[in-house]
C-alpha cells in the first residue's frame, strides 16, 4: 500500500520509511508483552476474538489497553473474558484513504478513566 502511494507521488520515500519505522510486526504474542495498546484484527468471530484477548491479557503489561477493531460485534462479550475490562475499548477505523479516514472509539460502562 505504501509503495503504491510513493509510486503515485502521494507520499515520499522518506515518509514511507518513517511510517515503516513506527510499525513493529511480530510473529508471536510474547513479543507484545511491553506494549501500551494492543489492537486485535482477527476474523469477526466472537470465539476467535475472545481467545485472542485471553492470550493477550496474560501476556501484555498490566496497564496496557486492549482494543478490538470490530465493526460488528459487541464489546461486552469480548471484555468479559479478560481481567482488565476497565481497559477495554473498540477502535473502529472506517476507510483507509489518507485524510478520509475516520476513527470511532467506543468504550464500555466498565471502561476506566
Amino acid at each position: 500500500m505504501l509503495d503504491k502511494r510513493v509510486q503515485k507521488g502521494k507520499m515520499t520515500e522518506e515518509d514511507k520509511q518513517n511510517t515503516m519505522q513506527n510499525m513493529h510486526l511480530i510473529s508471536n504474542l510474547e513479543e507484545a508483552k511491553d506494549v501500551d495498546l494492543a489492537i486485535e484484527a482477527v476474523f469477526e468471530d466472537l470465539k476467535v476474538k475472545q481467545d485472542s484477548f485471553k492470550k493477550l491479557d496474560e501476556i501484555i503489561q498490566p496497564n496496557a489497553i486492549l482494543a478490538s477493531n470490530t465493526s460488528a460485534l459487541q464489546a461486552t462479550p469480548m471484555a468479559s473474558v479478560v481481567t482488565r475490562a476497565d481497559k477495554f475499548i473498540i477502535v473502529f477505523m472506517k476507510g483507509w484513504q489518507p485524510r478520509k479516514t475516520s476513527i470511532r472509539l467506543l468504550y464500555l460502562d466498565l471502561t476506566g478513566p
